[in-house]
């Protein structure tokens, strides 16, 4: 049933066609590739200087390779870094010295975004620029402030940026995207003043976490994993500043949002733990890093099959030259894309609430897609897909938001035929694809199944509510409180529920109406932890990640919420820490529970920061600390769920003090989503 709202937000003509575009490159290239032990997070701190321009000297640098690369995965628009956080400006430009002008390539007479544009217009690829304003090693400003905090010298860093980005929009031709990355300071913050610059040169372009009121602006969606919170609205009541690198949930909007603001998914080409500078940047040797062709396919699922645009990040070698192993991976992206979509079935559009495919005979579908017309706004609200099989119709998928596109996928089924019905809309819907398509088998890395890609996770309050929570929201829940296997009688979780006392409690995943359903997952909880207080860390983190983050949410089972140690000064950051908690009364304790961080849309993300070498201390006065175990997870990533942990024998103590030794894949930082104890029944 459709509802009207003649106050629907609409995308900019500039908005649609950047959505359109779905696909793009971003070009990294900077001083590491010449000295790969500097690293530009220090510098606001240890005043380090960037590498000396004279190493900058990529002989066979080549900008048709780059895009012919970017066009062999599909990328219709590439936005190249034109200045990193090292202040060293790919052009030559007039704001300082450090720049192509002064290095020994092409006797400095050489301008890379010059080449990076004409190689554009060649292939055919939008051309869009990342120009880092908050950053800037050389003139060592950290943050968007001259680390001396002299105000002159903000204002002479102001009239810098201000140079840069005229010379940048101004001098190569039309830009289709501008990337702010971490935004900007505004000019009565005292940032510098963008927003006419814009205006004059460059006034269709979309811009990503640009300043507030420019009507073509793009959002993060809170990672660098290129998995877009699900469901993902294009129109939000507020923008939240983010350069990606600390991870911030709860941005994926909302239906009738105050401003419309698409969502770009960002994630390098390289593993991000595993490569080099999180994976933007080239180092000799990581070509192991590169993230294979079936993750690559998932992540093309969870961003552009979740209404955003995918923008996978390009490494350039100290050649000049995208890598080999890069570019065969690439390829191998683009060919599998291509597959994806090779063999469609039926096709559908129009403004009624209900669709129907006729499908051909002998033909298995196993994945659908979805569009709007978002020129009239994203109407739909709620959706489900059904097949027709054996005479009668089957829930193969449900969702709420489809926007741009809405990619579902589930086992192969014969139908006769599928229907979409739009069961709740903000105004008639305007479907402008309903097709069905025939995959091949080899495509899809993970179970097709809906609810068995799905992951069911538990969080516990800090006066004793549980609440249960799946990574589809479209799936419905059965769950048990006891201990026992839930099952078809088992009840529907509809809202919190009271476990004061801790206990396990177990939920699986299922479509309504449909045949399918996740594997049962379960979790440990402790005592009561009302009367509980965080005593002291050894390191707050200043980013509270949207208020995601704070030592405050140790005292809870949230995987969505988080202490954690993240700082730009690494030697900080980096594990052992510790956390000190106050139980409030002596208890006998059995076993600790220990839950990692996990944002539930992409498993893997859990282990990011998680302690896989710990120690749990006990005592009664918070000064003299007895061992009450200590421990190792031999295979940490199997298992991203709460994590019980009985002691040799129970201990009394009232004050916990929990050390991490070390976290999985050697990063630098911790990050803990809740502590607890088992009390031992008498």
């Amino acid at each position: 049933m459709s509802k009207k709202n003649l106050n629907l937000v609409l995308p900019t003509p500039s908005q649609v066609a950047w959505a359109d575009a779905e696909i793009g490159a971003i070009i990294h290239f900077d001083m590491q590739a010449y000295d790969p032990t500097y690293n530009y997070g220090e510098a606001g701190r240890t005043l380090r200087r960037p590498p000396d321009a004279k190493l900058f000297n990529p002989v066979e640098l080549d900008t048709d390779q780059w895009l012919e690369t970017a066009v062999s995965f599909g990328a219709k628009y590439a936005v190249f870094v034109a200045k990193h956080c090292s202040g060293f400006s790919m052009w030559p430009t007039k704001a300082h010295d450090y720049s192509v002008k002064n290095t020994p390539w092409r006797g400095g007479q050489g301008d890379i975004v010059a080449d990076f544009f004409k190689s554009c217009r060649k292939f055919g690829v939008k051309p869009g620029l990342y120009c880092s304003t908050p950053w800037n090693s050389y003139l060592t400003v950290y943050h968007g402030r001259p680390v001396s905090g002299d105000p002159e010298a903000m204002a002479s860093y102001n009239q810098v940026v201000e140079t840069q980005l005229a010379e940048l929009w101004s001098q190569y031709g039309e830009v289709f995207e501008i990337w702010f990355d971490g935004g900007v300071i505004p000019p009565e913050q005292g940032g510098p003043n963008i927003i006419p610059l814009l205006e004059k040169f460059q006034p269709n372009a979309g811009v990503l976490a640009g300043p507030r009121g420019w009507p073509n602006l793009l959002r993060h969606v809170g990672n660098e994993r290129a998995v877009a919170p699900d469901p993902f609205w294009s129109t939000a009541d507020e923008l939240v500043d983010t350069d990606g690198t600390v991870e911030i949930a709860g941005l994926g909007g909302t239906p009738d949002g105050k401003f419309w603001a698409p969502g770009e998914a960002v994630m390098p080409n390289h593993d991000q733990i595993k490569g080099f500078q999180g994976g933007w940047f080239w180092l000799e040797g990581d070509d192991h890093t590169v993230y294979s062709v079936d993750h690559l396919i998932e992540c093309y699922f969870s961003s552009v099959g979740r209404n955003t645009n995918l923008l996978l990040g390009m490494v350039i070698d100290n050649r000049g030259l995208v890598p080999e192993a890069d570019r065969k991976r690439f390829a191998e992206f683009g060919q599998q894309l291509k597959n994806l979509y090779s063999h469609r079935i039926a096709e559908a559009h129009g403004s009624e609430t209900s669709l129907l495919l006729q499908l051909p005979e002998g033909k298995p579908v196993n994945m659908v897609s979805l569009m709007e017309d978002i020129a009239q706004g994203e109407r739909v609200r709620k959706y489900v897909v059904e097949a027709h099989i054996g005479g009668r119709w089957v829930n193969i998928a449900a969702g709420t938001c489809i926007g741009h596109k809405r990619l579902e996928r589930f086992e192969p089924v014969m139908a006769s035929e599928l229907r979409l019905t739009i069961t709740e809309s903000a105004a008639l819907p305007a479907i402008k694809e309903f097709s069905a398509w025939s995959v091949p088998a080899g495509v899809f890395a993970v179970p097709l199944d809906v609810a068995q890609r799905s992951s069911v996770s538990f969080r516990k309050d800090k006066d004793g509510f549980i609440g249960i929570s799946c990574s589809n929201p479209n799936l419905a829940i059965r769950y048990s409180a006891d201990g026992a296997e839930p099952c078809a009688s088992s009840p529907i979780f509809t809202k919190p529920f009271l476990l004061k006392i801790g206990g396990t409690v177990k939920a699986y995943a299922f479509l309504e109406g449909g045949e399918s359903w996740s594997q049962t997952f379960s979790a440990t909880f402790g005592m009561d932890r009302s009367d509980w207080r965080v005593l002291r860390v050894s390191l707050e983190s200043p980013y509270d990640n949207n208020g995601h983050a704070g030592a405050q949410h140790l005292l809870n089972d949230d995987p969505t919420t988080y202490w954690h140690t993240y700082h730009s000064d690494k030697s900080q950051s980096v594990p052992p820490h510790e956390a000190v908690l106050d139980m409030g009364r002596t208890v006998k304790v059995e076993a600790f529970t220990l839950l990692p961080r996990n944002d539930s849309t992409q498993p893997f993300a859990a282990m990011i920061g998680f302690s896989d070498q710990y120690e749990f201390h006990l005592s009664d006065d918070g000064e003299a600390w007895t061992l009450a175990v200590q421990g190792e997870f031999t295979d940490p990533k199997s298992d991203t769920g709460m994590r019980l942990i009985p002691l040799p024998k129970p201990m009394t103590g009232r004050f916990i003090r929990f050390v991490a030794k070390h976290v999985v894949d050697d990063i630098d930082c911790v990050i803990v989503a809740g502590i607890g104890a088992v009390e031992e029944k008498q």
